[in-house]
């Protein structure tokens, strides 16, 4: 439930996300911010995303997240990632990855204090005529505990 309720309040308190949206052609220079929940996992957070080198598609993002399996973590994501737009220029394939450093600050169940997660991602993403931009992903997740696990969430938001 704890979980849940936080993952809320980022969606609701930071609501937006990555990617480009308007009927004008997207600028060079997008940033956005964004509110994620990988809904299989429990994980929430906020991320701010900013084109690179002028270019609308390619983008990079750093991060704030929490998570919790008992243990209690914070995460602090470092992505990089490709938008493929489709003709209609309000959907768009983002291919990124993502090193994702987890931080625990409770421990219950975990020795180790600090370990990485890797995010290879594909999302779907569809822009309005208002701004909003709707994501759902596949991120699965690869650890050094040489575990590989499948995980899926959305994201909802707003670009500027």
């Amino acid at each position: 439930m704890a979980k849940l309720i936080i993952s809320v309040f980022f969606l609701l308190a930071f609501g937006a996300v990555r990617g480009q949206l308007d009927s004008l052609p997207l600028p060079n220079n997008w940033k956005s911010v964004s509110a994620q929940f990988l809904g299989t996992m429990g994980y929430g957070g906020v991320r701010f995303d900013n084109s690179i080198l002028k270019s609308k598609n390619w983008y990079y993002s750093v991060g704030l997240g929490y998570y919790s399996d008992g243990d209690r973590y914070v995460s602090l994501p470092l992505s990089l990632g490709h938008l493929f737009f489709f003709s209609n220029k309000r959907s768009a394939i983002d291919l990124s990855v993502t090193a994702n450093p987890m931080i625990l600050y409770k421990k219950v169940f975990e020795d180790k204090p600090v370990f990485f997660n890797f995010f290879p991602g594909i999302a779907y993403k569809k822009f309005s005529t208002e701004k909003v931009v709707y994501s759902f992903q596949f991120t699965p997740l690869i650890n050094e505990f040489n575990r590989f696990m499948p995980y899926g969430g959305f994201s909802i938001g707003y670009h500027f």
